[in-house]
């Protein structure tokens, strides 16, 4: 019992220091091309996929987008009906579109290139 506490106590030790490690510079903020970079390529006018207009993803992708722009300043959040995860993913990857609903087997398949 104690063998296990002295090994969670190092497991949680590890990964804290994992995450503090992925850090960003503080002069770059973290994006490695300084400031100018950032303001380069910053968009206000974003896409937000959803999925269909039948299913629950599209008004809460519309939610979501008014609560965004709400909260956001100078900010425009458009959201669209699109054809589901791999779809959105596709289109993200493409930089066509900056927001989407996926799910996670969906997702994986597509980074793997399987879809």
């Amino acid at each position: 019992m104690k063998s296990r506490r002295i090994v969670t106590g190092i497991t949680a030790v590890v990964a804290i220091t994992a995450l503090a490690a992925c850090g960003g510079d503080a002069d770059t903020n973290g994006n490695g091309g300084g400031d100018e970079q950032a303001e380069e390529n910053f968009t206000s006018e974003l896409i937000f996929a959803t999925g269909g207009t039948a299913g629950v993803y599209y008004p809460f992708g519309g939610e979501l987008a008014t609560i965004y722009e709400n909260e956001i300043e100078d900010i425009s959040v458009n959201y669209v009906e699109s054809g589901g995860s791999a779809e959105n993913v596709g289109q993200i990857y493409q930089e066509e579109w900056q927001i989407g609903f996926s799910d996670n087997g969906t997702t994986n398949l597509v980074l793997q290139s399987c879809l």
